[in-house]
């Protein structure tokens, strides 16, 4: 699996993941990626209010990365209601807490699933959090 941590206060290591080959990770703090998403997922916003649009833009930013990190082109992900409708050829995940995002994204055949869950301070709960909430079904 492939990390990318956009945030250098995230706590997590490679190690501490499982191995998945064709596996990309990308965990940000909520930001303002609103500019760095695609434009058929940016027309999703106007819906949205402010706060929303943050978390959501945050998500499809670290998917569009953890795309990158596998070496392919970042394609949109687009939605039906809450739920992301991944391009042809690849499954992932996105999710949120109220500080942090993360997507994982493979072009393998397992499918993957994600969860961030803020217990008490975060420094010391995402290692547990995503050791936890990580659930890969086969």
């Amino acid at each position: 699996m492939i990390l990318k941590l956009l945030n250098p206060n995230i706590e997590l290591t490679q190690d501490q993941l499982p191995e998945l080959a064709d596996t990309a990770l990308v965990v940000s703090s909520i930001k303002d990626y609103r500019s760095n998403i695609a434009r058929e997922e940016h027309d999703e916003l106007s819906s949205m209010a402010q706060r929303r649009q943050l978390e959501f833009s945050t998500g499809r930013y670290c998917a569009r990365q953890a795309q990158f990190d596998l070496g392919l082109a970042a394609k949109p992900v687009m939605r039906n209601g809450r739920e992301p409708i991944w391009p042809q050829g690849i499954k992932g995940s996105i999710t949120h807490s109220n500080d942090f995002a993360a997507a994982m994204v493979t072009h393998s055949s397992h499918a993957i699933g994600i969860d961030l869950e803020q217990r008490g301070g975060w420094g010391h709960a995402i290692c547990p959090a995503f050791q936890a909430a990580l659930a890969f079904l086969h």
